[in-house]
């Protein structure tokens, strides 16, 4: 059976997943994220220069990856908090944690760096599998 998907709940998934990036490198662990990566100040005005075209193809990312868990929730029949936050915590774990964990290894960076993103990626699936599970289409009857 094909779920029926809201729309409107990814957009705001994805939405809330961005406010979460705008808060969780910037705000919580920039000074740890900058050490780890050896990022400068210099690179960071280069970044700023362009953050329009990041932050759209950030968004435009977000809204697949919702509307991939959409799909998910619906097949693990997640229609509570709790199992919303389940079926985006397996997401997590079997997707973005392995896949994190793997560049992080290859690409000798520190576990820190790793536990950042991975952090960043474990709220933001959670959050989004919430909102997909239990916010509820309008019927049209």
């Amino acid at each position: 059976m094909q779920p029926q998907i809201n729309y409107i709940a990814v957009a705001v998934s994805a939405l809330v997943r961005f406010v979460v990036g705008a808060i969780w490198t910037p705000l919580l662990f920039a000074n740890q994220w900058m050490e780890y990566t050896g990022w400068t100040q210099a690179q960071e005005a280069v970044a700023q220069s362009q953050m329009g075209m990041t932050f759209t193809v950030a968004f435009i990312s977000y809204l697949v990856q919702g509307y991939v868990l959409a799909h998910f929730v619906h097949y693990t029949n997640a229609t509570t908090a709790k199992t919303g936050a389940q079926t985006g915590f397996w997401m997590w774990l079997g997707v973005a944690a392995v896949l994190l964990l793997q560049d992080s290894l290859f690409e000798l960076r520190p576990l820190g760096l790793f536990a950042i993103k991975a952090g960043y990626e474990l709220v933001s699936l959670v959050l989004m599998g919430v909102i997909l599970a239990t916010w509820k289409k309008k019927s049209t009857a």
